[in-house]
């Protein structure tokens, strides 16, 4: 994505029961599952083509967008080699760039099938009489963006550090109920900013959110006070059991609902339209832009307006964005669905 400024990118994705350039895998064996990534961005020189597996190397294209460390395509690569594939590319300068591997897979049967947990859609903290403030301490704004929302979107009112010397000062300033830690930061990192908050806010509980798989990693760091310890990349409903194990706090979960003064109330999607009746069509319009374009924050900003209409109608609209149910948005906006 950060190399393409225009146009677009597209994943293919297609399988055959042996490899193009081979005749030794058979449909008994197994089957080749192929990946095509394509973009329309600035494209790779062909001198430097060889360069982009090496660990630490980046390319022109790379260093002009200052972002990364010339690891991405070196790990991606050894992943699909420990699964048994091999990964390609080919670009052609201010033209496109084509990333393509392989991966050899069996038929699945009916009773390989996998069981999975079902995850639990939290849509809000049941009222209480009160507010839980929790702090944020991560580097990476990315990282930092996705966990503000998701805990806002719950109910929790957020603050953010960039270190562990600004967490500090956070607390020390707001005394926030819980601290969401992660482990590696610059200034002073969170091993070391998580040992001075138990010293001196020992009542306050610390989860690390941290990069590293390594059991040895967990083990110092709940040595150094931590409360939890969540790995990335987390699944939500995993961190947010965790603050609630920690805080005591009970969520509000259902499929289809807004939520209304801290109580549930059910939205059916026979009601939504006939709601939107009463809401400005210039608002609905620049709602149905907003979702046609995967503008998340304008389609939050949106609803905030539909809130001065109609509370119910947009707790609804906005569990569905947060959702990521633009297709029924779309619908819902057009003039079929008012």
């Amino acid at each position: 994505v950060k190399f393409t400024d225009g146009g677009g990118i597209t994943l293919r994705v297609f399988h055959t029961d042996s490899d193009p350039g081979t005749s030794n895998c058979s449909p008994d064996d197994g089957n080749l599952v192929f990946f095509e990534v394509e973009d329309t961005g600035i494209g790779i020189a062909e001198d430097e083509i060889e360069r982009l597996f090496k660990y630490f190397e980046q390319t022109r294209s790379g260093l002009k967008t200052q972002t990364g460390t010339g690891l991405g395509l070196a790990i991606s690569r050894e992943y699909v080699r420990l699964m048994g594939g091999e990964m390609g590319v080919s670009s052609q300068v201010g033209v496109r760039t084509i990333f393509r591997f392989h991966l050899p897979v069996q038929r699945g049967r009916p009773k390989d099938k996998a069981i999975r947990p079902e995850a639990v859609n939290v849509v809000g903290l049941k009222s209480c009489g009160r507010e839980y403030s929790l702090l944020v301490a991560e580097d990476e704004s990315d990282s930092r963006y996705l966990l503000k929302q998701m805990l806002e979107k719950v109910g929790y009112t957020v603050r953010e550090a960039t270190n562990g010397a600004e967490a500090l000062a956070a607390i020390q300033e707001s005394r926030p109920h819980l601290v969401l830690m992660d482990g590696a930061m610059p200034v002073m990192d969170g091993l070391e900013a998580t040992r001075r908050i138990k010293m001196s806010f020992h009542n306050i509980p610390v989860i690390m959110v941290t990069a590293s798989a390594l059991e040895e990693d967990r083990g110092k760091m709940l040595a150094a006070g931590a409360d939890d310890v969540i790995r990335k990349p987390y699944r939500e409903y995993d961190l947010l059991g965790s603050i609630q194990a920690q805080l005591g706090v009970e969520y509000v979960c259902c499929e289809d609902s807004a939520i209304v003064g801290g109580e549930i109330s059910l939205l059916s999607p026979s009601v939504i339209p006939e709601a939107l009746t009463a809401l400005p069509a210039d608002l609905i319009e620049e709602m149905r832009e907003a979702t046609i374009n995967g503008y998340l924050d304008r389609l939050r900003y949106l609803l905030e307006n539909v809130a001065n209409y109609d509370g119910q109608l947009a707790n609804g609209l906005r569990v569905l964005a947060e959702r990521y149910e633009y297709d029924t948005l779309c619908h819902l906006f057009s003039r079929e669905g008012k």
